[in-house]
């Protein structure tokens, strides 16, 4: 019996102390996480104003003359004068007024600054019929330097410059355009010129490809297309002087071609005077556009309702009608040798029959015969149009009755007369 608890009792120890050989199980250390640092905000550097710091206490010297005025505005923003006060100064002056003039600031260049526009008239200008004449001034800043940028300046009695409209026209990466019309009027009519100015790095230039300047025009900013930049759409007057002549109205559109703007299409106004037709005619000559310019020159020998504008304005022994039917015959005698008409002969004749010594224009049934002559002689061009125009050189009168059309419409060289090379 004792025995048998002293077994029981050494299983039971056994059990508790564990078997032999069986390892005994070990914690696995858990790390302590380490507090979360919070990051330290990286410093933004002020940006260093180009401009001179604003300095409301500026003294503004008021210049001797008119003329003297951009050089006092620089002198003003140099020393950190403001656009509203130096809106108040030229008030103050009478250099703005509620109608004319201004002061403002765009960010022109890109830079993240601002540029000012200041617009001033001429007080001693006011009673123009035009408006005021005056002056049209941009200044930059660099190296806290201010500069003056762009000057537009109109004597009198021309009127101010006119500021259209400012903005990204031409969807730049950075920085704005302004859109300026100046007045240039003479005793009966005037001429405006239409500019986007922007910024090239160095200076402000026109960004138009050739100049727009158009006789009682106006003008504005469209968007006709479905890309960004948008369009110039011109609208061409007339010239109100009767020494111009008779004119066209014409419609233009100009469009931004990545570099520059262009003029893209031109509609002109239906056409109302025989010297048009002609002028029509001799453009699809010079294209080589045979059939049309036969169309035109035809319209002018059978259209009676094209005008005849030295007979309408009462012209001196008037025989503009001729003038113009004795040239159409003979470019369309031109345009059948060069095509090898069968028919070319028909306008020589005409032209004999109608036109006999003694007419106004005989010298151009003179002209067509020596064509056909030196042609049929020659079979050369060159050697033809070098006889026809020095003949239509000394019978000067030719190119004289095809230029009394004013001074808005074309003249004509003897030259003009065979080009044929």
């Amino acid at each position: 019996m004792i025995k048998k608890l002293l077994i029981a009792l050494s299983l039971w120890l056994l059990a508790a102390c564990g078997a032999p050989g069986t390892p005994t199980p070990t914690l696995t250390p858990t790390a302590t996480p380490r507090p979360t640092a919070t990051p330290r905000p990286t410093a933004t550097p002020t940006p260093i104003s180009i401009c001179p710091p604003q300095n409301l206490a500026a003294e503004w010297t008021p210049p001797d003359r008119f003329d003297g005025y951009p050089q006092a505005i620089r002198a003003y923003l140099s020393q950190g004068g403001t656009t509203a006060n130096l809106l108040a100064i030229l008030r103050n002056a009478s250099s703005i007024s509620d109608q004319w003039g201004g002061v403002f600031s765009i960010d022109l260049s890109g830079d993240g600054e601002p540029e000012t526009i200041a617009s001033i008239i001429d007080p001693f200008s006011t009673d123009q019929a035009t408006g005021p004449s005056g002056l049209l001034l941009i200044y930059g800043c660099e190296n806290r330097q201010v500069t003056q940028w762009y000057s537009n300046i109109a004597p009198r009695p021309n009127p101010l410059p006119r500021i259209v409209q400012t903005g990204n026209f031409i969807a730049a990466p950075r920085g704005n355009q302004i859109a300026v019309q100046t007045e240039s009027c003479g005793a009966s009519t005037c001429f405006s010129r239409f500019e986007v100015l922007g910024w090239n790095g160095q200076t402000m230039v026109s960004l138009l490809a050739e100049p727009l300047e158009l006789p009682s025009a106006q003008y504005q900013l469209v968007q006709v297309d479905a890309d960004t930049p948008i369009e110039i759409e011109a609208q061409k007057g007339v010239i109100g002087s009767i020494g111009a002549g008779p004119q066209r109205t014409d419609k233009q559109l100009w469009d931004w071609n990545g570099a520059q703007y262009v003029q893209v299409t031109s509609d002109l106004s239906p056409i109302a005077y025989r010297i048009h037709a002609i002028y029509e005619a001799d453009d699809a000559f010079s294209a080589g556009d045979y059939q049309k310019a036969i169309d035109w020159y035809s319209r002018v020998l059978t259209d009676d309702a094209l005008k005849d504008w030295l007979s309408e304005i009462g012209y001196a022994n008037a025989h503009d009608r001729d003038t113009l039917k004795s040239y159409a015959r003979f470019r369309l005698l031109l345009i059948g040798l060069l095509r090898n008409d069968a028919n070319a002969s028909d306008q020589l004749s005409a032209l004999t029959t109608e036109y006999p010594e003694g007419s106004p224009v005989h010298p151009t049934q003179q002209m067509s015969q020596l064509l056909w002559d030196k042609y049929q002689a020659t079979q050369n061009w060159a050697e033809t149009c070098a006889a026809v125009n020095l003949f239509a050189n000394e019978e000067f009168k030719i190119i004289d009755d095809l230029g009394l059309f004013g001074y808005a419409n074309r003249m004509y060289t003897s030259d003009d007369m065979c080009p044929i090379k």
